[in-house]
């Protein structure tokens, strides 16, 4: 059986918290769980990748309760240890405040190789998306702005590289070779050109640019599903395994590209989706002090079309290929500079 069908078992659970949770707060008393809830759940024989959520009572010395929810991300193939020592990184270095927050380190489990931590709770900005909030989404586009600029700020002295395989686009998961294959494999050379030349440039310009410009915490993941809204005055971001040190542009690549595609998929309005994009850049710009350069905008761009190749490569590779969508990324690329740089 696979080991980490073990997280079903209720009586297995219960153990791994009085032993490894219940040590860290001893004005905790008692613990109760609830079956746990698949977020993501990727199960072969032996091998595994899954995201779970217990959400958990605890019963503290003066009888009193409390409910929140806690998670186990763990992979049997790669590293989680990486994102415990991220998240108490973080929090060392008090990213946490009244604006902004995190999922709060709690262990890590060898034999599960999984991180445990308590979760935040609320609704994601993909979400606000989707249900065509557009204030909701405008506000926090905004918030998202000032965070990654916050986040780019934190002092690394100390700091190691958390995700070297994930820190450059030459490495990142699931790596070059490996798409490179799959893609001929599938498609008899259809898209090998066009997939290989922008790689190259992608891999080319983020090396002259990283051996050239200084080095900050960066996210490494940065789109809409993992900023979330807490409430009217705070967010969170989410999902550390990716987070390394880097060029700070990667992030609001990321981002850019992949705001302005869901608005364009959610609001069908290109000139929303470029106005809202600006909007973001703007405001980052603004509260870290930097200045849209030909330099910044070089690099910028790079990652922006690379999140692109991803997604239209993620379409090309998926078990119900959309080649349509694919192809919509590779004209997205080839039309050059993104709009939301052109201010």
């Amino acid at each position: 059986m696979n080991k980490i069908l073990n997280l079903l078992d209720d009586k297995y659970v219960k153990k791994i918290f009085i032993d490894q949770f219940l040590p860290l707060h001893p004005e905790i008393i008692g613990i109760k769980l609830i079956k746990p809830i698949f977020h993501k759940k990727m199960i072969w024989e032996s091998t595994y990748h899954v995201v779970l959520e217990f959400k958990t009572t605890v019963v503290y010395e003066d009888k009193t309760e409390e409910t929140f929810p806690i998670f186990c991300s763990a992979h049997s193939n790669e590293e989680r240890r990486n994102v415990y020592n991220v998240l108490h990184y973080l929090w060392s270095k008090e990213f946490v405040n009244d604006s902004f927050t995190l999922p709060k380190p709690l262990f890590y489990d060898e034999e599960l190789r999984g991180i445990f931590y308590r979760g935040v709770e609320g609704e994601t900005l993909l979400y606000y998306l989707k249900h065509k909030e557009l204030e909701e989404v405008k506000d926090l586009v905004k918030k998202t702005a000032h965070l990654f600029a916050r986040l780019h700020k934190i002092d690394i002295f100390g700091a190691y590289n958390f995700n070297t395989i994930n820190a450059e686009i030459k490495t990142v998961v699931p790596g070059i070779d490996y798409i490179f294959s799959e893609i001929n494999s599938r498609y008899q050379g259809q898209y090998d050109s066009i997939i290989q030349k922008y790689y190259q440039k992608f891999i080319t310009t983020e090396e002259y640019f990283l051996n050239n410009s200084e080095r900050c915490i960066v996210h490494g993941d940065a789109h809409p599903e993992n900023v979330i809204k807490v409430n009217d005055k705070q967010i969170a971001l989410i999902d550390f395994t990716d987070m390394h040190l880097g060029d700070f542009t990667r992030d609001l690549g990321s981002f850019l590209q992949q705001i302005g595609y869901k608005i364009g998929r959610n609001f069908n309005n290109p000139d929303l989706a470029i106005s809202v994009q600006t909007f973001f850049l703007q405001e980052y710009l603004q509260v870290s002090d930097k200045k849209l350069n030909e330099e910044l905008k070089q690099r910028i761009e790079n990652y922006y079309h690379w999140t692109a190749m991803r997604t239209a490569t993620y379409f090309l590779l998926n078990h119900n290929p959309d080649h349509k969508r694919a192809e919509a990324f590779f004209k997205e690329i080839d039309s050059g500079r993104p709009a939301c740089l052109n201010f």
